[in-house]
């Protein structure tokens, strides 16, 4: 069964706003099992993704939105999947712009 882990600690991205860490980890749960089906699914594309560890890299604004989501795969079913549950993410609201890198490991 596929599992999803932080393959390190977040790391904020950039010179934005850097949302504390534990907002981050409870986003990243509250998506863990919409990322899982994201890679279940990009495993029966035409083009399935070649290395378990992705990073998802999130332009997250003032109010707590995800304005831009975008990953490193090499899979396009895996970025675009990833990238419509990044933007549902729940973050509380950092006072201005931020960014951030989330490092995912699927196994």
């Amino acid at each position: 069964k596929a599992r999803i882990h932080a393959a390190s600690r977040p790391r904020p991205a950039g010179r934005a706003a850097r949302p504390a860490a534990a907002a981050l980890i409870e986003a990243l749960g509250a998506g863990e099992q919409a990322f899982l089906r994201c890679w279940a699914r990009a495993q029966r594309s035409d083009a399935p993704p070649t290395a378990d560890k992705v990073r998802l890299h999130l332009d997250i604004d003032d109010q707590g939105r995800v304005t831009a989501a975008r990953s490193d795969s090499d899979s396009p079913a895996l970025d675009r999947c990833l990238q419509v549950v990044a933007r549902r993410l729940p973050f509380p609201p950092p006072g201005r712009p931020a960014a951030v890198d989330l490092p995912l490991m699927f196994r």
